[in-house]
């Protein structure tokens, strides 16, 4: 089983995450456990009314499919969340590729 990553260092990437920027993404859902997967960043957007930031992860094999969204929520107590699709999922770590 792969160690989950702080919030402090997910944080930190997530800021630094740049358009068109290869990332490999580690995650569980109801699914499968222990998945890996690569990504290139999308478009970064923000909701006034929800105060919800969230940048898009995009399959480089597959751009038109299903994609993958990383949300920072500022106001919750674990900020960062990670959904495939409209799965949520649990976020274990995020590199850059």
């Amino acid at each position: 089983m792969k160690n989950k990553m702080a919030q402090e260092e997910l944080f930190q990437i997530y800021k630094e995450l740049k358009y068109k920027q290869k990332v490999s993404v580690v995650f569980n859902s109801c699914m499968s456990s222990n998945v890996t997967r690569e990504f290139v960043v999308g478009r970064r957007s923000f909701s006034k009314k929800h105060s919800v930031e969230h940048v898009i992860l995009i399959n480089p094999k597959n751009p038109k499919g299903m994609k993958c969204h990383f949300y920072y929520r500022e106001t919750w107590t674990t900020p960062l969340s990670f959904a495939v699709g409209n799965m949520a999922t649990e976020l274990l770590q995020i590199h850059y590729a």
